[in-house]
C-alpha cells in the first residue's frame, strides 16, 4: 500500500541545514539557483549556528527568506524533520552546505515534465573529497516525492523512514567536501562525534545491518581506529548471520568490507583467505560480488597475480552486466561506498586487465571479446593507454589466423588423398566389374547383364563426382569415365557379342589409363 502523496502548487522543496560552511555556501547556493528559478520551488533553511554563524546564514538571505533557526541537539533526523515540516513542495532534496552540484539541468527537465510523476523518490553520485584532494563515489538518495508519513530516521547519516519504487537514478552529482579536514584533529573530531553517536543508538535501539555498517565506515577512515573497524565488522557479520540479515545490502557491504581492510593495508594472502571464507560462508548478492571481485583483482595487479586475475575478471564483468540488465534491483544492494567501483573508467580498467591476461595466455580470440567491450569509436574516448596491449591482440590474432590456415590447409591436404585412394579403389572395383561382365558374355550369361551394365555406370558416375569434387571439374579422369559410361551404353544398345566385347574393352582402356596416369 501506498501512503497518501502530498498535493501542492510548489513542485519541489530543497532542504538545507547551515552551519558553518562559508568557504562553500556560495558555490552551493549558486549550483542550486537555475534549478529554483526553472521550477515552482522553495528553499527552507534551518540555521543551526544562531549567533556562533561565520556568516553563512547571511548569503543564504540573498536566495531564500525561508530561514528557521534550529538549536543543534546532536541529531541529524531531528534537524531534517523541523525543516521537513516547513516544507511545502511534492517533491523534498535535502543538500547539505559544504557541498554543491556539478549541473542540475537533469533536475530541471525532470520536474518540468511528466516523468516526475512516474517516479517515488530519486538518487544521483556525490564526489566525496578527502584532504589530499582525491575523492570517493558515493550514491546520495536525497530525493523523495513527499507521503504524508514522510520522515527522517538516524542521528546521524540520517536516511528517509521509507523509500518506494520506481527509483529514478540520476547521472548529475554533487563536489562534497565534508570529508575534506584541514587537520588530523578536525578529521578525527568529525570521526569520534560520528561514533559516539552510532555507539548510542546501537546501545539504545539495537543492531540494524544500517548503523552497523556506518559504524564500521566510520571507525575505517583512520588508521588509528582501522583495527577496532575490522574487530566490529566481524562482530556484526557473526550477529547479522545469527539474526537472518545477512542478506540485506548493508550486512553485504561489511562482508566485503572485511575483505578490503585486509587490501587496504597490503595484506594480500589474508585478503585471498578472507575471500574464500566468505564467499564459501554466506550467500554473496550480484553487486557484493562485483565489489569482491574488483577488490581482488586490484590487489593480483599489484602483485602480478595473473590467475586470480583471469578469474576475478569474468565475475567482475558477469555481474557488471548483470547491474545494466537489472538496475531497479541493482540500486537496491548499492549501499555506502560500492559506486565507486561502478565508474567507467573503473570498468575498462578490469577490461584492460583481462586482454592482457589473456595476451599473455596467448588466448587471442578471447582477449579480442574483452576488447569488444570498449567504445573506441566513442567521442573522446583516449585510447593510448590500450594501443600497446591492443597490438599485441592484433598481432596474435593474425598469427592465429596463419597457423589456422595451416592447419585447414593440411587437413584438407590429408582428406584430398584420403578420397584419391578411395578414388583408386573405386576404379580397381569398376576395372573388376569389367573384366566379370567380360566373363559374363563369353560364358553366354546374358540374363545378369543388364544389371551389370547399369551398376558399373552408376559407380562410374560416383567416381566422377568425387573426382569433380575433390580434384576438381574438367579433368582428364573425368572425360575418361565419360567414354566409359558411353562404352557402357552402347553395350545395352546391342546384342553381338563381339561389339559387346570391343565396347567393354575401350571401357576398360580409358579406366586403366586413369590408374596409370592419375587424376
Amino acid at each position: 500500500m501506498y501512503p497518501v502523496l502530498i498535493k501542492s502548487k510548489i513542485k519541489l522543496t530543497i532542504g538545507m541545514l547551515v552551519s558553518n560552511h562559508i568557504q562553500y555556501i556560495r558555490k552551493c547556493m549558486e549550483s542550486i539557483k537555475p534549478l529554483l528559478d526553472a521550477v515552482p520551488s522553495e528553499l527552507v533553511v534551518l540555521d543551526t549556528m544562531g549567533e556562533g554563524t561565520d556568516g553563512s546564514i547571511d548569503i543564504v538571505r540573498e536566495y531564500t527568506n525561508k530561514v528557521y533557526r534550529f538549536e543543534w541537539c546532536n541529531d541529524f533526523s531531528a534537524a531534517r524533520n523541523a525543516c521537513l515540516d516547513h516544507a511545502q513542495g511534492e517533491w523534498f532534496l535535502y543538500v547539505d552546505d559544504d557541498e554543491w552540484f556539478d549541473d542540475v539541468t537533469e533536475f530541471i527537465e525532470f520536474f518540468n515534465s511528466e516523468e516526475c510523476n512516474n517516479y517515488y523518490s530519486g538518487y544521483y553520485y556525490t564526489r566525496d573529497y578527502l584532504s589530499n584532494g582525491s575523492y570517493s563515489i558515493g550514491i546520495a538518495g536525497r530525493m523523495i516525492r513527499r507521503m504524508e508519513n514522510t520522515r527522517f530516521v538516524g542521528r546521524v547519516h540520517e536516511s528517509f523512514n521509507e523509500v518506494f519504487s520506481p527509483n529514478k537514478q540520476f547521472s548529475c552529482f554533487t563536489h562534497h567536501y565534508g570529508y575534506a579536514h584541514e587537520t588530523e584533529e578536525a578529521k578525527a573530531q568529525k570521526q569520534y562525534r560520528n561514533i559516539n553517536i552510532l555507539e548510542a543508538e546501537i546501545r539504545e535501539e539495537g543492531i540494524n545491518p544500517k548503523r552497523a555498517a556506518q559504524l564500521v565506515q566510520e571507525l575505517l577512515v583512520r588508521e588509528e581506529t582501522k583495527k577496532a573497524g575490522y574487530e566490529r565488522c566481524m562482530e556484526f557479520i557473526a550477529w547479522m548471520e545469527q539474526a537472518g540479515k545477512i542478506k540485506e545490502s548493508c550486512s553485504q557491504w561489511m562482508l566485503v568490507a572485511s575483505v578490503r581492510s585486509f587490501a587496504e593495508n597490503g595484506q594480500y594472502a589474508e585478503q585471498l583467505k578472507q575471500a574464500e571464507i566468505i564467499r564459501k560462508r554466506y550467500p554473496l548478492s550480484e553487486t557484493a560480488e562485483l565489489v569482491l571481485a574488483a577488490t581482488l583483482i586490484r590487489g593480483a595487479a599489484e602483485e602480478y597475480d595473473y590467475v586470480t586475475i583471469e578469474k576475478e575478471v569474468d565475475v567482475y564483468l558477469e555481474m557488471w552486466d548483470w547491474r545494466q540488465e537489472h538496475p531497479d534491483e541493482a540500486l537496491l544492494q548499492t549501499q555506502m561506498d560500492f559506486p565507486g567501483f561502478f565508474t567507467e573508467a573503473d570498468y575498462y580498467r578490469k577490461v584492460y586487465l583481462a586482454a592482457m591476461v589473456a595476451n599473455r595466455n596467448e588466448e587471442y580470440e578471447k582477449a579480442n571479446q574483452y576488447w569488444k567491450r570498449i567504445p573506441w569509436k566513442q567521442e573522446g574516448f583516449d585510447i593510448s593507454e590500450y594501443q600497446e596491449e591492443l597490438a599485441r591482440t592484433v598481432q596474435g590474432l593474425k598469427q592465429l589466423q596463419e597457423k589456422k590456415k595451416e592447419e585447414l590447409r593440411v587437413v584438407e591436404e590429408k582428406r584430398i588423398e584420403e578420397k584419391k585412394q578411395e578414388i583408386k579403389l573405386l576404379l580397381k572395383t569398376l576395372l573388376e566389374a569389367s573384366e566379370y561382365t567380360k566373363a559374363s558374355v563369353l560364358q553366354g550369361r546374358y540374363e545378369e547383364l543388364g544389371e551389370l551394365l547399369s551398376g558399373m555406370q552408376e559407380l562410374a558416375i560416383t567416381i566422377g563426382q568425387s573426382i569433380d569434387e575433390y580434384i576438381g571439374e574438367g579433368t582428364k579422369a573425368v572425360s575418361a569415365l565419360e567414354i566409359f559410361c558411353e562404352c557402357v551404353w552402347q553395350c545395352s544398345q546391342t546384342e553381338e557379342v563381339e561389339t559387346l566385347l570391343a565396347f567393354l574393352e575401350k571401357g576398360a582402356y580409358f579406366i586403366q589409363q586413369i590408374e596409370e596416369q592419375g587424376f
